[in-house]
Protein backbone atom coordinates (compact mmCIF):
# COMPACT_ATOMS: atom_id res chain seq x y z
CA UNK A 1 0.00 0.00 0.00
CA UNK A 2 1.35 3.40 -0.99
CA UNK A 3 1.44 6.16 1.61
CA UNK A 4 -0.48 9.24 0.49
CA UNK A 5 1.86 12.22 0.61
CA UNK A 6 3.72 10.68 3.54
CA UNK A 7 0.58 9.86 5.55
CA UNK A 8 0.55 6.19 6.51
CA UNK A 9 -2.73 4.29 6.88
CA UNK A 10 -2.02 3.97 10.62
CA UNK A 11 -1.66 7.76 10.95
CA UNK A 12 -4.75 8.27 8.79
CA UNK A 13 -6.78 5.93 11.02
CA UNK A 14 -5.61 7.68 14.18
CA UNK A 15 -6.50 11.16 12.96
CA UNK A 16 -9.71 10.00 11.30
CA UNK A 17 -11.04 8.97 14.72
CA UNK A 18 -11.79 12.64 15.30
CA UNK A 19 -15.19 13.84 14.21
CA UNK A 20 -15.88 15.92 11.12
CA UNK A 21 -16.81 18.77 13.46
CA UNK A 22 -13.29 18.63 14.92
CA UNK A 23 -11.83 18.85 11.42
CA UNK A 24 -14.01 21.85 10.67
CA UNK A 25 -12.32 23.71 13.52
CA UNK A 26 -8.89 23.33 11.92
CA UNK A 27 -7.34 26.01 9.77
CA UNK A 28 -8.93 26.11 6.32
CA UNK A 29 -7.05 24.06 3.72
CA UNK A 30 -4.74 26.01 1.41
CA UNK A 31 -2.64 24.90 -1.55
CA UNK A 32 -1.49 21.28 -1.00
CA UNK A 33 2.20 22.24 -1.05
CA UNK A 34 1.85 24.34 2.11
CA UNK A 35 -0.16 21.79 4.10
CA UNK A 36 2.46 20.49 6.52
CA UNK A 37 0.23 19.49 9.42
CA UNK A 38 -1.03 15.89 9.33
CA UNK A 39 -4.47 16.79 10.62
CA UNK A 40 -4.83 19.47 7.95
CA UNK A 41 -3.85 16.95 5.29
CA UNK A 42 -6.42 14.46 6.52
CA UNK A 43 -9.05 17.18 6.79
CA UNK A 44 -8.22 18.23 3.25
CA UNK A 45 -8.81 14.75 1.90
CA UNK A 46 -11.58 13.72 4.26
CA UNK A 47 -13.87 16.75 4.16
CA UNK A 48 -13.06 18.43 0.85
CA UNK A 49 -12.97 15.36 -1.39
CA UNK A 50 -15.93 14.84 -3.70
CA UNK A 51 -16.64 11.14 -3.16
CA UNK A 52 -16.30 8.76 -6.09
CA UNK A 53 -18.17 5.45 -6.08
CA UNK A 54 -19.12 5.64 -2.40
CA UNK A 55 -15.63 6.30 -0.98
CA UNK A 56 -16.97 8.57 1.76
CA UNK A 57 -15.41 6.91 4.78
CA UNK A 58 -11.95 8.16 5.75
CA UNK A 59 -10.32 4.72 5.62
CA UNK A 60 -12.11 3.76 2.42
CA UNK A 61 -10.88 7.01 0.92
CA UNK A 62 -7.32 6.29 2.06
CA UNK A 63 -7.43 2.77 0.64
CA UNK A 64 -8.95 3.95 -2.62
CA UNK A 65 -6.43 6.76 -3.06
CA UNK A 66 -3.52 4.55 -2.04
CA UNK A 67 -4.57 1.80 -4.45
CA UNK A 68 -4.96 4.35 -7.25
CA UNK A 69 -1.47 5.70 -6.48
CA UNK A 70 -0.07 2.16 -6.58
CA UNK A 71 -1.72 1.34 -9.91
CA UNK A 72 -1.36 4.67 -11.70
CA UNK A 73 1.50 6.48 -9.96
CA UNK A 74 -0.64 9.56 -9.39
CA UNK A 75 -3.52 10.79 -7.28
CA UNK A 76 -7.09 10.07 -8.40
CA UNK A 77 -8.49 12.74 -10.76
CA UNK A 78 -10.90 14.19 -8.19
CA UNK A 79 -8.06 14.62 -5.68
CA UNK A 80 -5.81 16.14 -8.36
CA UNK A 81 -8.52 18.74 -9.04
CA UNK A 82 -8.51 19.69 -5.37
CA UNK A 83 -4.72 19.95 -5.32
CA UNK A 84 -4.89 22.29 -8.32
CA UNK A 85 -7.59 24.30 -6.58
CA UNK A 86 -10.33 23.56 -9.11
Amino acid sequence: MTDIHGISRKEWKFVANASRADFELLVAAEEWKVLDNLAEKVRYYGTQFEPEAGHQDFLDLYDYTSEYLTQHGELPPAVQKLVRGE
